[in-house]
């Protein structure tokens, strides 16, 4: 492997390992200090509506000042995230965490684009290749992420403390391997195609997206949802960062086959089965409520995420031109983290109101629109 490569693989794991320990104890952390019930997933609503902001300020930024100054200010914004939710946690500032996830938001806005430096650091026969390292990441954060967490939780004298500066230390590792990093600009896109106004009339591409908000933002909400209801069943922290452990591996582990299977059986298949999957976890829900219904049912929200969001991911790509490719994706992504944001936002009062069981069950329903509108609307062949 290039040694260039193997830092992004190295920085990929470490974001996502960063991410997870936000995941794994940010509503958790929030609880004791925010002002009421509606305000406990806030911080992790931030954390989305930081990565919805940064997205394209980093992109414009890389095509500036070139892919490694821009993934350091990355890595820069994380650290400062880590020390911000480390000092809420010792002065119980809810602000603090707000600001906190906010920083980590945008960090994760910049490491977004690892995979595509990854592919630009290699010649063209070893880009399918190179993507797939980056993803493997992905699984590495599964391990190295709940684990720090767990660890972290109460290394120091304040619940949380330790595991927001492990948090910040995985961001300083990155900084230090970013520092030899050798990859160009960004490139800017070409320019022509279809406006805006033209792309959101487009049933197809309407479709893709649909979907991909749809399978983003229930997977977020009923991820973070996980660590109240666990908590709230009595559960021990131990045991919710290992569920969130198996979820993150089921979001990134079928990534090297995800693809083969949509060029074998079609996008629109493997979307359909993954929303199969959101429909297995609904039902585990209701089956019981023990340790391993969690595992099994936040493992099939996490294959389902995959194939369904993935697949939509694709759609995306298929619906537009190489000239749309930058207005289209930066709809698409507007859309996906705006709705996943408001999903967590209101995360922590729907579980309170309606309970894990139920809430499952609601979330069936934009699930249930995504399956009717790729049943319904046929794909028009590729566009080249």
């Amino acid at each position: 492997m290039k040694p260039d490569l193997a830092r992004l693989v190295a920085c990929q794991a470490l974001l996502g390992s960063a991410m997870t320990v936000l995941v794994s104890i940010t509503a958790l952390a929030s609880k004791p200090i925010a002002p009421g019930i509606a305000w406990i997933t806030l911080p992790v609503s931030l954390q989305f509506i930081g990565l919805l902001m940064a997205t394209t300020p980093a992109s414009l930024l890389m095509a500036r000042v070139g892919r490694r100054n821009g993934f350091m200010v990355g890595a820069a914004l994380g650290a400062a995230a880590g020390g911000a939710g480390a000092w809420a946690m010792v002065y119980e500032s809810f602000m603090a965490l707000c600001i906190a996830s906010t920083l980590a938001g945008a960090a994760n806005a910049f490491g977004q684009y690892y995979r595509f430096a990854a592919q630009e650091v290699v010649p063209e026969p070893q880009r399918a290749r190179a993507l797939g390292w980056v993803m493997f990441g992905g699984v590495i954060a599964a391990f190295l992420g709940p684990q720090a967490s767990i660890i972290g939780r109460d290394i120091m004298a304040v619940t949380f403390e330790g595991a927001y500066l492990a948090m910040g230390l995985m961001f300083v590792v990155s900084f230090v391997l970013l520092w030899g990093l050798k990859v160009g600009r960004a490139d800017l896109p070409p320019k022509g195609g279809r406006d805006l106004a033209q792309l959101i009339r487009d049933p197809v591409l309407i479709v893709a997206v649909i979907a991909g908000v749809t399978s983003y933002s229930v997977m977020a909400l009923l991820m973070n949802v996980t660590t109240l209801a666990m908590d709230r069943l009595g559960f021990e922290f131990g045991q919710v960062g290992i569920v969130i452990q198996w979820h993150v591996v089921a979001m990134f582990g079928p990534s090297f086959i995800t693809g083969s299977l949509m060029t074998r059986f079609g996008t629109r298949p493997i979307m359909l089965v993954g929303a199969l999957m959101y429909l297995g976890c609904s039902v585990l829900a209701q089956i019981g409520q023990s340790y391993l219904d969690f595992v099994l049912a936040l493992v099939l929200l996490g294959a389902g995420w995959n194939f369904l969001f993935l697949g939509a991911t694709r759609s995306v790509g298929e619906a537009l031109a190489p000239s749309e490719r930058a207005r289209g994706q930066a709809l698409n992504e507007t859309l996906v983290f705006g709705f996943t944001a408001l999903a967590v936002l209101f995360a922590a009062p729907l579980e309170g109101w309606l309970g894990w069981q139920s809430l499952n069950i609601v979330m069936l329903i934009p699930v249930a629109i995504v399956v009717a509108l790729i049943a319904l609307i046929r794909p028009r062949p590729q566009t080249a």
